[in-house]
């Protein structure tokens, strides 16, 4: 009867004793193709580009840099705070010993 039980949960956390074999087969990883399109950026059989890249710095840029200072000013303060009250309990918890 033990036996019979071992046997049987043993058997219950193998997954692969009921799955066929190839189900665990990975199968290749496929590369799209863009058909048609003619990218002068792209590099595929030769060694260099044939175009070059021109960008500009427009409002977009000012903008997202407006953005981040907002945004590590609020970190900062958010991360300033947590540090605080963790440091507070901490005291609190000192004291009552």
């Amino acid at each position: 009867m033990w036996a019979q039980l071992l046997t049987l949960s043993a058997v219950a956390f193998t997954p692969a004793t009921l799955l066929p074999r190839n189900a665990l087969a990975v199968d290749r990883v496929r590369t799209p193709m863009m058909a048609g399109w003619n990218d002068p950026y792209d590099v595929r059989g030769s060694t260099k580009r044939t175009g070059a890249l021109r960008n500009e710095e427009n409002d977009f840029d000012a903008l997202m840099a407006k953005q981040e200072k907002e945004q590590i000013k609020i970190w900062f303060g958010g991360s300033a705070a947590v540090t605080l009250v963790f440091l507070g309990y901490l005291f609190l918890q000192i004291q009552a010993l």
